[in-house]
């Protein structure tokens, strides 16, 4: 596959001045030209090898990289084919992935299933744009790829999208959570659940903050909505708490047939009271301690109060997280209404 290297040079060389030029050069450029052509509709017209397609994704959440794909792998030929398997996003193609299981050769006509993790973050699509996976092969010298996945092609807006003044405590706000496509266009779809998360990032770390949103308890995050007609979730907020930092909120979709988190929302900044109560003061005293008052959380499955869920996933989404006592999957955070002991 050096004939177009070769044209391209003999093209671009200039003569040296005094020598005469080959009567056989424009023949030689024809043949070189006709041999390229001819290997690019062979290897156009060649079936693949093996034929991809992408059954499942799972995701880094908030991040919204995908970090492991599921494939179907079918063996078309009559000989053994071991597979490398990459993935291409836009116009880059990754480093090789991982194979977490699926058979190292393929046998002759044989179809299997594969997952396959990146080997690092640089290697992980965004679940924003649509990528391919493709299977590299030395015998037969091949690339097979699966069709485009796009992971997302909706997002959430929230409206406003910013408070600059400091919200009274107890006073409530309405946030308007609307779902958009890739063009920013609203999409009119009733009855799609969206989640909103709370969180405090504080210098020291993350801190739990202790918003009401809707009829949730105090702190609860996240917090589900349906939209209506128009593809619109409200969301009414309210805390009884304030302090030196604000309460940050984030929307998400989460993908009803693989479960992942999808098309988080711009995060709103919400300031509540400015130290106006001893109470928030209390609240807001020592990096990365719960507020006295507020009991741990607990697991919805077995009631057990050990932190199980991750803090970084908890604003907007405790999906994928599991319960260390039961080993439970859990698809919200609850609390109990009462301090253990009381």
């Amino acid at each position: 596959m050096l004939v177009p290297a070769a044209l391209a040079a003999a093209a671009t060389t200039s003569r040296p001045s005094g020598m005469r030029a080959s009567r056989w050069g424009p023949w030689v450029a024809a043949g070189g030209a006709c041999a390229t052509g001819i290997a690019v509709a062979v290897a156009l017209a060649a079936p693949s090898p093996l034929s991809l397609s992408i059954e499942s994704v799972h995701t880094t959440g908030q991040l919204a990289t995908v970090e492991q794909v599921t494939l179907s792998v079918t063996n078309n030929t009559g000989g053994g084919v071991r597979p490398s398997f990459t993935a291409e996003n836009g116009t880059t193609i990754t480093a090789f992935w991982q194979r977490e299981s699926g058979p190292a050769v393929l046998g002759p006509h044989q179809q299997a299933s594969y997952t396959i993790v990146a080997p690092s973050y640089f290697a992980m699509p965004s679940i924003q744009s649509a990528f391919q996976i493709l299977a590299f092969a030395s015998d037969p010298a091949s690339v097979s790829r699966t069709t485009t996945y796009l992971a997302s092609t909706w997002r959430v807006t929230l409206q406003p999208d910013a408070i600059n003044q400091i919200v009274r405590l107890g006073q409530q706000i309405l946030v308007q959570a609307s779902i958009v496509n890739r063009l920013d266009q609203p999409v009119e779809a009733a009855g799609v659940p969206v989640y909103l998360g709370q969180i405090i990032y504080a210098q020291q770390g993350l801190q739990y903050s202790e918003a009401y949103i809707n009829n949730g308890l105090e702190g609860q995050t996240p917090v589900e909505a349906l939209t209506d007609k128009e593809g619109v979730a409200t969301f009414k907020i309210r805390s009884p708490v304030g302090g030196s930092n604000p309460i940050y909120f984030e929307a998400n979709l989460v993908n009803p047939a693989y479960f992942y988190p999808y098309g988080y929302s711009p995060i709103l900044t919400v300031r509540f009271g400015l130290w106006a109560t001893s109470r928030s003061r209390s609240a807001n005293s020592g990096a990365g301690r719960r507020p006295r008052h507020q009991p741990p959380c607990c697991c919805a499955a077995c009631g057990g109060s050990a932190t199980f869920y991750s803090v970084y996933s908890s604003l907007a989404s405790s999906f994928g997280q599991r319960c260390c006592t039961c080993t439970s999957p859990l698809l919200r955070i609850t609390r109990p209404t009462t301090s253990p002991g009381s």
